[in-house]
């Protein structure tokens, strides 16, 4: 829906060797068979010998005539994506849990705030950038009252906000603890979720990520359901 482009069918697949595929059957999936059983690794496929059951299922009750159609129709399914809006209570709450997370850096030669840094990194994340490189041009292309409200440091000299840079936005992302980074986030959107939302939850194996023993990392997440923002997840 990001791009304006309409969700007729999910699509998951299903490793045999540990699972079975029973919870999606219950739910009304559609078992189409199974893959050949390869695998990308940078721009190449290599046959790794463990084909995967593919499943489907539709989304919405006339998907299937849809799918058959030989022009996609996205203007009618195109909605306004409102901005959250946070009250100075909440926005203060979010600053507070924030400002609890410890600080990484040595209090010797720092030059930008740790609560400076982490609110620069979640607003540029929110704006779709998903590298130090992306994050930093984020923070650059801001004015000096976005900076200011930020928490951007203040030069005397040139008289100017200064943001981050890309180093030291790597620096201290790579040495920050994510755990409390999570569960300051988490905590913030559970308590503007409510009582009545309803709570989803869904695996899934981080592409590209290793752990120390050549191992894949596997996430557990659970997201609220109606406005897709998640508020818990752990390494399974």
């Amino acid at each position: 829906m990001l791009y304006g482009h309409p969700i007729y069918l999910a699509e998951t697949f299903v490793d045999p060797q540990y699972f079975k595929g029973t919870c999606y059957k219950a739910q009304g999936w559609t078992f189409l068979g199974c893959i050949r059983g390869f695998a990308k690794c940078v721009n190449r496929y290599y046959l790794h010998n463990r084909p995967k059951r593919v499943f489907i299922r539709l989304v919405v009750p006339d998907g299937k005539r849809k799918l058959s159609e030989p022009y996609l129709d996205i203007h009618r399914t195109r909605k306004e994506v409102k901005p959250m809006k946070l009250s100075l209570k909440q926005a203060e709450a979010l600053k507070e849990r924030l400002s609890q997370i410890p600080d990484p850096c040595m209090p010797r030669g720092k030059r930008h705030r740790k609560l400076s840094v982490l609110t620069i990194v979640i607003c540029s994340l929110l704006c779709s950038a998903t590298s130090f490189a992306a994050i930093a041009q984020w923070a650059t292309s801001c004015t000096q009252n976005m900076l200011k409200r930020l928490g951007c440091r203040f030069n005397t000299k040139t008289r100017q906000y200064e943001p981050p840079s890309e180093p030291t936005i790597r620096r201290f992302l790579q040495e920050v603890d994510a755990e409390a980074v999570d569960n300051a986030l988490y905590g913030c959107l559970q308590s503007l979720s409510g009582q009545d939302s309803a709570i989803a939850i869904d695996g899934k194996t981080l592409k590209g990520a290793r752990q120390e023993n050549d191992r894949k990392v596997h996430l557990l997440s659970a997201f609220l359901q109606q406005k897709g923002g998640v508020i818990a997840q752990c390494a399974v």
